[in-house]
């Protein structure tokens, strides 16, 4: 019997990103969290904005808060793996200054696209989201996990 690793698809270059035992640059690994993160944000988002029917502000609210929860995990765990060494607690808190923040931002900006500029509630909230992923890469890099910027 074949051991799982050796089938041909699991070894394309593009699935060895997701190998645990292939480290990438961290960029590389932050950028798939937040696709990941993303997905979830914008799921809850889909959820109370298009079928709840909430206020924008509040659908990117929600949406923010349940991407946050699987951002964390992931960056914990697979993304700054090598930096775990300290409090918990500590990150968590720091982590949490920092989603408070991109969050701000995210609902200023896609309240300011939506009601001000006329723009579509998923034009604004995909262009604040991403202003806002350049400014959540630097804060946990450099604040939450505390690493040097080098990639």
């Amino acid at each position: 019997m074949k051991r799982f690793t050796n089938i041909r698809i699991l070894k394309s270059p593009t699935l060895q990103i997701l190998n645990p035992s292939n480290p990438q640059p961290i960029v590389v690994r932050y950028t798939l969290n937040s696709m990941f993160a993303t997905a979830a944000d914008f799921s809850a988002f889909h959820l109370l904005a298009d079928i709840a029917k909430t206020e924008i502000v509040t659908s990117t609210l929600g949406g923010n808060l349940f991407g946050a929860i699987n951002s964390f995990l992931l960056l914990y765990f697979w993304v700054f793996k090598g930096a775990q060494e300290g409090k918990l607690s500590q990150k968590i808190s720091k982590f949490a200054i920092g989603v408070i923040l991109c969050t701000l931002c995210n609902m200023l900006f896609a309240g300011l696209f939506h009601y001000c500029f006329g723009w579509s509630i998923w034009n604004a909230r995909i262009i604040a989201a991403l202003g806002t992923w350049v400014l959540g890469y630097w804060y946990n890099k450099r604040i939450t996990f505390r690493q040097h910027i080098s990639a």
